[in-house]
């Protein structure tokens, strides 16, 4: 047996993508995945601003209503695939408390990092 997924989605909130993580979610179904991780790029937590590169990745502010938002559509879309919720995040490990910390408030199924020295 053949499972076909995407783990690496990024949306309209990070601002270097477009489309709806609901749109992702029924493309993935129309081209029959199983699996469809939603992925876009964590804020920038150690930074004052709420969005500190506003095309690289979502403000601060956002993180919350993201993690609802795909919770509410794994939930909706629970008979036709699997969604999991993850984020893609750079390390810094200078920061590295600071990531976790934010990180740890969510229900995470997949982490997908990227280390920057």
């Amino acid at each position: 047996m053949t499972m076909i997924f995407d783990l690496h989605t990024h949306h309209d909130r990070c601002g270097h993508a477009i489309g709806s993580i609901e749109h992702y979610i029924q493309s993935a179904i129309e081209k029959g995945l199983a699996y469809i991780g939603v992925s876009d790029h964590t804020p920038f937590f150690h930074a004052q601003e709420d969005q500190l590169y506003p095309h690289i990745a979502m403000p601060k502010s956002e993180l919350e209503h993201y993690v609802a938002e795909v919770l509410a559509l794994k939930h909706k879309y629970a008979n036709q695939i699997n969604v999991l919720l993850g984020i893609e995040s750079d390390f810094f490990e200078v920061h590295q408390e600071c990531y976790k910390y934010e990180l740890s408030k969510y229900p995470f199924d997949i982490l997908l990092a990227l280390s920057i020295m």
